[in-house]
C-alpha cells in the first residue's frame, strides 16, 4: 500500500533520482507514476477500513507526494520531464 511511510520513501527515492539525473547531465526524462489520489485510496483499502479516514489519509498522502515531486522537478529547469497521461483508459 501507499501509506505515509511508503510515501516518504518514494519522495526520498525521487529526490535521489532527480539529483542523479542532474549530476549526469540528463536532458530528457520519461516518467510514468500513475500517482493519483484514487490510486492512493485504493492502495489503502486493505489497511484502512473506515472510508472517511481512508479518503482523508489518501488526500494527505497524495498531496505530500505531489508537492514534493513538483518541487523536485522545479529545481531542475534544464531537464524536460515527459509524463504519460490517460494510460488507464
Amino acid at each position: 500500500p501507499i501509506d505515509e511511510a511508503s510515501a516518504e520513501a518514494r519522495i526520498a527515492n525521487f529526490a535521489q533520482a532527480i539529483a542523479y539525473f542532474r549530476g549526469n547531465g540528463a536532458r530528457i526524462v520519461n516518467m510514468s507514476f500513475r500517482l493519483t489520489e484514487p490510486n492512493v485510496a485504493a492502495s489503502l483499502a486493505g489497511i484502512e477500513s473506515n472510508e472517511e479516514r481512508r479518503a482523508k489519509r489518501a488526500r494527505t498522502i497524495y498531496e505530500s507526494m505531489h508537492h514534493a515531486f513538483a518541487a523536485a522537478l522545479a529545481r531542475s529547469p534544464n531537464i524536460l520531464f515527459v509524463a504519460g497521461a490517460g494510460n488507464a483508459n
